[in-house]
């Protein structure tokens, strides 16, 4: 037997969803003029964005910024040397655990989210109960 999914808003019975990649997808605009040029982004193309991912140079940065801010702005004695690339070797560990479980988990949620357009309820699909205010 298949398990049938109900593409339907579990606190209005809608069949009026949108999936949240999709909202924010279509709220990004390229703007390009004579002089400037960028992106533009509606409110709900904000809320509905993605979750935050650490870049390879966030890790970076964090491994080798802290020893020099130690090193910098306290003095010469290799106990803050040390501490510093301590507190860098943290960051990078935590840094990499978030990449690996908790970022994949968030995009996985943030993948079968909806958004229903009659109730303006967030949903995960295959669940009954909708989500908190988005």
């Amino acid at each position: 037997m298949k398990n049938i999914i109900d593409f339907n808003c579990p606190k209005c019975g809608s069949e009026n969803i949108r999936k949240f990649s999709l909202i924010y997808r279509d709220g990004l605009s390229d703007l390009a003029g004579r002089n400037f040029h960028g992106t533009s982004q509606t409110v709900n193309s904000q809320i509905a964005s993605p979750p935050f991912s650490p870049s390879q140079f966030l890790r970076r940065c964090c491994f080798f910024i802290i020893p020099l801010l130690f090193l910098g702005h306290i003095g010469r004695s290799p106990i803050f040397l040390t501490v510093g690339i301590v507190l860098g070797v943290i960051c990078a560990i935590a840094c990499r655990i978030y990449a690996s479980t908790i970022y994949r988990d968030s995009l996985q949620i943030w993948n079968n989210t909806y958004l229903c357009q009659r109730c303006d309820s967030a949903f995960i699909l295959g669940h009954d109960a909708p989500q908190d205010d988005w």
